[in-house]
């Protein structure tokens, strides 16, 4: 009993900081200030375009189910929306997991308290738990909702659904827990958080890009055909998750079926089987939890290094501005949130275009349909070309590095600010870090382009070097962002990317300026000019940009430095 006490308060007291919620208090009751309300505009804002694509979602579930009805397989939407929601949980709930349990503040502070360890970790997945409900609600959400309202449900179909809403996470979750403690538990013995990391992003990417290849080649992409597959492969899709998880199977029976003795059956397979997996993550975490994150805090250290004077030496000398940088490196390296979030995207969008370049005439019947497809032929010009080269490396390459460049910090930028160092040089030293950055995740890229467009060597150098200048301004403006309002206070780094709007704000308005400038060159092919005139415009437009940005970032780095609070 006193076990359950403690982790009733403990999870209290993270959810409060999960979500902020004294923050929101403290500033609803005193008044409002500027930079209040800034934030509040801008949560209703980022509501607002996700629910123009919930409403979007949903219309498409709308129409999706008068085709299966009138097949009577009306059940593979819950069957879809329940196994999308799984596969979601466990791909990324593996990275929260990690953070939440191995990275967050204060698991040393409550190490030292007296809580079991198997209190404290479950503390940590119940708070990584309600993060995933929100998610889901997204996802499994409008299944649900479409089914009922479509098929005029009663009550008995609703109060299921409440019962496999909350059961659908657990299992998953459990199993990107146990991973993310085997793993960390065989990195901890090396004394080395990157091979865990990139061993994640890894894990990560196969299963996306085995996704994608599912899409591409085991399921049609128009509509009529998408629907009739659906259809004839409902009950073998369904056998399929019954041998490789069943789980998703079991919850779609508790919910179709109802009360009856079919629908009780399947939901006590379901909770039975999340059962399994919280008792499996409380036996392996009663053991290993601390013993884990304690060595995942060591180091190895060389003692003739230490008696022979290198470590003193490396002391003394260096360049600050490399010194910076290489820290930087060395947290986004060691930190699964940073990693995933930050160095994955590049990776993604090239093999997207790699897939849907090399394959869209597989993806359709008709490829002459297509309307992407045929967007994608009518490049068939090296200046266009360039432009698309410039404009899509310029999307591609685009990250959070450097509009979280200081709140990736947090309370650790104490002893940034304590050092020797002017503002300006440690904004230099961020530039270089997010250059160098850059140009690695932009290589994937430039190498796919390369091949699919085949340009003129005096065109393929333009793009190149123009596509790294179109990123500049990206950088500049978002240290300049950062610089003016990092988030300091976190508590775990999944927060520091994931829940900071620093990283939120430049990726739509990279987007809208990229957009802008397709726009542009739309306008000037109608209007006639062809060949390096647009060329120019679009290179002398992000190259004014970047001289703005980085004018603007350079005026306000010593004052912006200066005035950080830690």
């Amino acid at each position: 009993m006193r076990s359950f006490t403690q982790y009733l308060a403990l999870v209290k007291a993270l959810m409060k900081v999960n979500f902020s919620l004294s923050y929101w208090k403290v500033n609803f009751k005193k008044k409002l200030s500027f930079k209040f309300l800034g934030q509040a505009l801008l949560y209703l804002l980022l509501a607002c375009v996700a629910g123009v694509y919930e409403v979007i979602f949903i219309m498409l579930l709308r129409d999706m189910y008068p085709m299966l009805a009138a097949a009577g397989q009306q059940s593979s939407m819950l069957t879809l929306g329940i196994s999308a929601s799984q596969i979601m949980v466990l791909i990324f709930g593996m990275f929260y997991v990690i953070a939440a349990f191995y990275y967050s503040k204060g698991t040393s502070q409550l190490m030292a308290m007296p809580m079991s360890p198997v209190t404290v970790l479950m503390g940590k997945f119940t708070v990584v738990l309600m993060n995933e409900y929100l998610t889901q609600l997204f996802i499994l959400g409008p299944f649900i909702g479409v089914y009922g309202v479509m098929s005029k449900a009663g009550l008995g179909y609703w109060v299921m659904c409440v019962l496999v809403f909350l059961l659908a996470p657990l299992l998953p979750l459990a199993i990107a827990s146990l991973l993310a403690m085997l793993l960390a538990g065989v990195i901890a013995k090396g004394r080395n958080k990157t091979y865990m990391n990139v061993l994640g992003v890894l894990i990560f990417l196969v299963a996306y890009f085995g996704f994608q290849y599912f899409l591409l080649f085991m399921v049609p992409q128009d509509t009529s055909s998408l629907m009739g597959y659906l259809v004839s492969q409902n009950y073998r899709l369904a056998e399929a998750a019954s041998r490789r998880f069943p789980p998703s199977l079991w919850g779609t029976y508790a919910v179709a079926e109802g009360f009856n003795w079919t629908g009780m059956k399947s939901l006590a397979l379901f909770a039975g089987s999340s059962a399994l997996g919280i008792l499996a993550i409380m036996g392996l975490g009663s053991r290993f939890y601390y013993n884990v994150v304690m060595s995942g805090g060591e180091t190895a250290t060389s003692r003739n290094r230490a008696v022979n004077g290198d470590m003193m030496e490396k002391l003394v000398e260096g360049d600050p501005l490399k010194a910076i940088a290489a820290k930087d490196n060395k947290v986004v390296l060691r930190t699964s949130s940073y990693l995933m979030n930050c160095c994955t995207l590049p990776l993604i969008w090239t093999g997207l275009i790699y897939f849907y370049s090399t394959f869209g005439s597989k993806m359709v019947q008709d490829p002459s349909g297509d309307q992407l497809i045929q967007f994608i032929m009518m490049f068939n010009t090296p200046w266009l070309k360039t432009i698309g080269w410039i404009l899509l490396t310029q999307f591609i390459t685009s990250s959070m590095i450097a509009s979280t460049a200081f709140s990736r910090e947090g309370q650790s930028l104490a002893i940034t600010k304590a050092l020797p160092i002017s503002g300006k040089r440690v904004v230099q030293a961020k530039i270089r870090y997010a250059l160098l950055f850059q140009l690695v995740s932009s290589i994937p890229i430039t190498a796919l382009l390369v091949y699919l467009f085949k340009l003129p060597l005096v065109y393929m150098v333009v793009g190149i070097a123009v596509g790294q200048v179109s990123g500049l301004w990206s950088i500049f403006g978002g240290l300049l962002l950062d610089l003016s309002r990092p988030y300091l206070n976190w508590t775990d780094p999944t927060r520091a990317v994931k829940q900071n709007l620093n990283s939120v704000i430049p990726m739509f308005v990279g987007f809208g300026l990229t957009f802008a400038q397709g726009y542009a060159v739309y306008k000037m092919m109608v209007a006639g000019w062809q060949g390096w005139l647009p060329v120019g415009i679009v290179a002398a437009f992000n190259v004014l940009l970047a001289a703005v940005t980085f004018t603007a970032l350079m005026a306000f780095a010593d004052k912006g430095y200066d005035r950080i609070e830690i």
